[in-house]
């Protein structure tokens, strides 16, 4: 004991001076011995407090400051001694650590609020008057550090010593040495009697302000609580990095939201249709639908939440889609007709694109009146047309009537002069010569009459097709034959082939005489003296039409003429620059007539040379009706037949 260093006062004075409450009781409860801090606490002397117990004190059971609770954070010590039992305890105030962890507490709870950010001044202001308080220092101050600017600003300070602390501190040498150091503490002093502490605030190795605490007179005679300010730094530090954090984050939301509102005006007010669909196993579900887009569909939202997208896909546009969704495909200016709530379809032209989890965004525009309008500009070109051509046709029916009947007068004519001047200067053969032209073009004007009276009677829907079952490879051929005669007599060869020997359908023999006769007279007309012309007949690979093939080895017809020839009042070559005769109606009539049998004709334009007319008649019969006999006309009907459909050939080519 004699070694010691220190006296019984050095350790009592210590003790005195430490900001905690110590005191010792012996086993009876009554002290012997209490600090300077106890005794101030409870506001009795030492001399009052010692060999007194608390009762005889009058302590109350939970001491009050200001209307404040205390808490205490207390250690208990059980001193052994020879005949006795000392109990030792030292008591420390809590009050300002729990201040001071409530404000951290609110302040990091109200970092993400709307206005947290008006509130942080206040919260920090609390954190800092607790600190100033337990540290007993006599002024205090807080830093943020600008990286923008490269300094410190003075953010909030407790205290009343004015000027004590600088507004801004610029980064010199001092300023790069707290921005670089690890030190969790720098002293400065200032004119030999000012102690200024600068404790940094830091997170994650980041910079963000710092604490400084002023003491008027030297600091060794006032505690220094250093780990609850290292602490406080700390907290401080993540505090104003989240801080960061959230700023960052509300400015991005609201970046977003801006953007957001933008494009949802931009879909509402420029895009015609948008929506958002979830797809799940093949099925597809509503997410989400612009305004614009339900007013052009009609459909609400409530509408539309139990009806699948392609319930509303026109039958024949759905199929695409159905592939689409199956297989993850994607369409761009898809076409499709989607069914309004009034019951009507509007066409739409959209954009089919798969997103993340299953989801598909469509995109698109009406285009119903686009189309309607495109409709009635063909509508409109159409009618100019066929009005070009019906004024055309007029002009070339004016011919066709008056050229045959110029014929006919002169002819006559020329008779009734002989006649009257005494048939002697007419010769036999001159006068045969006139009654055929006279024949031929009353044949003419009557084949001319025929063909007007049928087209319009197709047109009314009065024409009649009188069907039964024939074998129309015999009704082919019979009339083949028949004309064989005509051609060799005008110098044109004709042959028949055909690959089945029986076909029986069912037809109108008379409405297949007349057409096959007008793709012959047809053919006649375009080919050359000597020339061949081949009528053949096959069925289709799947057996289920009969083929008729007309060619000529005449000049072929352009692909562009091909498909315009069928047309009423159309011909290929121009009634000033024609090599032939016709009225320009006569495959128009071939066509209704090869529909009426609900066929079709087409040009083949895939040979080499000349012309090649193709029909395609169903193989079909009807039921109950035993196969009709070809029947067999009279010589003189026939003939009268022929020449009328050949009647507008001329030997001009002869």
């Amino acid at each position: 004991m004699n070694n010691r260093e220190y006296t019984i006062e050095d350790l009592e004075e210590l003790l005195d001076n430490i900001p905690y409450e110590v005191w010792m009781k012996d086993k009876e409860g009554r002290y012997k011995y209490v600090n300077k801090y106890f005794s101030q606490k409870i506001g009795c002397s030492k001399k009052k407090i010692i060999g007194k117990t608390d009762l005889d004190i009058e302590l109350g059971k939970s001491p009050v400051v200001n209307e404040e609770k205390v808490y205490y954070e207390i250690y208990n010590k059980d001193i052994k001694r020879e005949k006795e039992i000392i109990l030792g305890s030292i008591l420390k105030e809590m009050n300002g650590e729990k201040n001071i962890q409530d404000a951290i507490i609110e302040n990091l709870i109200h970092i993400a609020d709307k206005d947290g950010e008006k509130n942080y001044k206040k919260y920090d202001s609390k954190i800092l008057f607790e600190l100033k308080k337990k540290i007993k220092a006599d002024d205090i101050a807080i830093y943020l550090y600008n990286r923008h600017s490269n300094n410190m600003s003075l953010y909030i300070q407790e205290g009343s010593t004015k000027g004590i602390f600088t507004t801004k501190y610029s980064f010199n040498v001092f300023g790069q040495f707290l921005l670089n150091s690890k030190l969790n503490k720098i002293v400065r002093n200032f004119n030999g009697c000012q102690t200024h502490y600068l404790y940094p605030i830091r997170a994650k190795d980041t910079l963000h302000g710092m604490i400084e605490i002023y003491y008027k007179n030297d600091d060794s005679k006032h505690y220094i609580g250093e780990s609850i300010i290292k602490q406080i730094s700390i907290l401080l530090g993540v505090s104003l990095e989240n801080r960061t954090i959230a700023k960052h984050l509300k400015t991005e939301l609201i970046k977003r939201e801006d953007v957001q509102k933008k494009l949802e005006m931009v879909i509402d007010t420029v895009i015609d249709i948008y929506a958002l669909i979830k797809k799940k196993n093949n099925m597809l579900q509503w997410i989400d639908i612009n305004k614009k887009c339900t007013e052009i569909i009609e459909w609400t939202d409530k509408d539309l939440i139990d009806r699948s997208p392609l319930e509303l896909v026109h039958a024949d546009d759905k199929e695409d889609l159905k592939f689409a969704v199956e297989n993850n495909k994607e369409y761009k200016n898809f076409v499709c007709r989607i069914l309004c709530k009034s019951g009507n379809y509007k066409i739409l032209s959209i954009n089919w694109s798969n997103i993340s989890n299953g989801n598909i965004i469509i995109t698109g525009k009406d285009i119903t009146n686009e189309r309607e309008l495109l409709k009635d500009k063909e509508n409109l070109q159409q009618a100019v047309e066929v009005e070009s051509l019906k004024t055309e046709f007029f002009a070339n029916l004016s011919h066709e009537f008056k050229t045959p009947l110029n014929i006919i007068l002169s002819a006559v004519q020329v008779i009734l002069s002989c006649i009257n001047n005494n048939l002697e200067s007419l010769s036999l053969d001159k006068l045969l010569k006139y009654l055929k032209g006279i024949e031929q073009n009353s044949y003419r004007l009557l084949k001319l009459a025929n063909n007007m009276i049928d087209i319009t009677k197709i047109d009314g829907g009065f024409y009649e097709v009188e069907m039964d079952n024939h074998n129309i490879v015999e009704v082919i051929e019979n009339i083949v034959q028949s004309v064989a005669e005509y051609m060799n007599n005008n110098k044109r060869n004709i042959t028949f082939d055909t690959m089945e020997e029986e076909i029986i359908t069912a037809c109108d023999p008379d409405k297949i005489e007349r057409i096959i006769l007008n793709l012959l007279s047809n053919s006649m007309k375009f080919t050359s003296v000597n020339g061949k012309i081949y009528v053949d007949m096959d069925i289709t690979k799947d057996c289920k039409n009969v083929i008729i093939k007309v060619r000529n080895d005449g000049p072929a017809i352009s692909i562009e003429d091909s498909k315009k020839i069928f047309n009423r009042f159309t011909q290929s070559e121009n009634l000033l620059t024609r090599s032939v005769e016709g009225s320009g109606i006569g495959l128009a009539l071939v066509k209704s007539l090869v529909e009426l049998h609900n066929g079709k004709i087409y040009v083949n334009t895939h040979i080499n040379n000349g012309t090649e007319f193709c029909i395609e008649l169903p193989i079909r019969k009807i039921m109950n009706s035993t196969m009709s006999p070809v029947l067999n006309k009279s010589i003189n009907s026939k003939v009268q037949k022929y020449t009328i459909e050949f009647s507008d050939i001329y030997t001009l080519n002869q």
